[in-house]
């Protein structure tokens, strides 16, 4: 009943029967989680530690709840006493003393083909191969682009890598072990972006998959996808494994391809920005940040109209230089399409700005970013001046708006557990 109760958002009522529970049975490892997760939505942290610490003693094998404490404890300080796979150590290297209870991934080798550009995809492709290697599977990458060449032929892949150091800089933390050879075999299992969908159908030596971070990146890479009839005749192939990034895109597969073998695997926002949170007083922040770039007509003809309003303008910035200028500003608008689940909105958020999305793309979709529709415009709201009006008033009373999108904001601070258990779900066996 506690979790039935939890499930629907009735905190109040789920909390006594965790706690009758436990009373009745302290050594039981899910109460003690799921009491744990309930008190960090709650925004009772340093409550939850000591709920989700004795679920990880009482199952050591359970990688899932040791990333929920790991999260919980970088959220509330405690980096020393916490091992995520992002700043520190694995959550479940492959020693056995950090993880007694190893876990089988169900493919003997993964290969993800990644493009060789700093961007939000390519991040997401790192993020994986860590998380699986970290998990004690065999995870490498095989670059292509300008400088690297990644080719197929009949049961062999081979990869000629050249490094490119900006990459190489902003990938570290995630320890990329490059491909250089491999035979395709059974048990191997490559990954491609949606961007090479038709590739990975043409390729039928062992399993593949498509990772769908952006809808509109493989619609415009292949326009056949547009008609229903051809995408599915392209991307209906029962070995063919479909993992989607965002709501966006499963309604994309689901709806308009006519796919149901589909599975979430979504991706986390650089982890400096929540272990950093938020460093300037709410009082003293009046910037209002955009990518002129993004949706760049919509964002001139805002910026024309907003008359008084302080921008921070995004651009020619380094990767710190976009965090700093983050943390400074009071809201982020965000005018592009969000071909998939955008980092930027979640970034801006996690520093404490307030966010305002186009309703386009993963932004229509709750799912992507959970945002109360008054935080979302369309092009009308921009002409009317409507979207003025709301970023006005958002500057006049920051800290209610800020409480506004507090779910959103703890969605994005617990990306990185949820990441995890989907990679163990899609990847690895007990």
């Amino acid at each position: 009943m506690a979790v039935l109760l939890h499930a629907e958002g009735d905190f109040r009522g789920a909390e006594p029967l965790y706690l009758s529970a436990l009373e009745r049975q302290p050594d039981h490892a899910d109460a003690n989680h799921n009491f744990g997760v309930l008190l960090i939505q709650q925004e009772r942290l340093p409550d939850s530690l000591s709920y989700l610490k004795a679920a990880c003693d009482l199952t050591p094998d359970r990688a899932d709840y040791r990333a929920v404490y790991e999260e919980a404890l970088l959220l509330a300080g405690e980096q020393e006493k916490a091992s995520n796979p992002i700043s520190g150590e694995p959550l479940d290297s492959r020693s056995t003393a950090a993880n007694p209870v190893a876990l089988k991934c169900a493919y003997d080798e993964v290969i993800l083909f990644c493009p060789q550009v700093v961007t939000g995809g390519p991040e997401a492709m790192h993020q994986l191969a860590y998380t699986i290697n970290a998990l004690g599977g065999n995870a490498k990458i095989a670059y292509y682009g300008a400088i690297s060449r990644t080719s197929l032929a009949n049961d062999q892949v081979e990869c000629s890598y050249q490094p490119d150091p900006n990459l190489v800089e902003a990938y570290a933390a995630y320890q990329p072990v490059v491909l250089s050879r491999a035979s395709l075999k059974p048990r191997t299992l490559v990954i491609f972006p949606e961007v090479l969908a038709e590739v990975a159908r043409k390729m039928t030596a062992c399993p593949r998959a498509i990772w769908w971070l952006s809808v509109d990146n493989a619609v415009v890479s292949n326009p056949k996808l547009t008609d229903k009839q051809t995408a599915r005749e392209i991307l209906d192939e029962p070995q063919l494994i479909h993992l989607y990034q965002s709501e966006y895109a499963r309604h994309f597969l689901q709806h308009h391809v006519g796919l149901r073998n589909l599975f979430p695997l979504f991706d986390f926002i650089n982890r400096d920005y929540i272990e950093e949170g938020e460093s300037s007083a709410r009082e003293a922040r009046r910037h209002v940040a955009i990518f002129p770039r993004k949706g760049g007509p919509l964002a001139a003809q805002f910026v024309a109209s907003a008359q008084g309003i302080d921008f921070r303008l995004l651009q020619n910035m380094s990767r710190a230089e976009v965090r700093a200028a983050l943390r400074e500003c009071a809201i982020y608008i965000d005018f592009g399409h969000h071909p998939g689940k955008d980092r930027v909105p979640r970034e801006a958020a996690a520093s404490g700005a307030v966010v305002f999305l186009h309703e386009k793309g993963a932004a229509a979709h709750f799912a992507d970013h959970p945002l109360d529709r008054r935080y979302l415009f369309n092009t009308g709201d921009i002409a009317s001046g409507e979207l003025l009006r709301r970023v006005r008033a958002a500057l006049e009373n920051l800290d209610f708006h800020v409480d506004q999108q507090r779910y959103y904001r703890q969605r994005i601070r617990l990306e990185v557990s949820e990441f995890e258990q989907q990679t163990r779900a899609a990847f690895f066996e007990n």
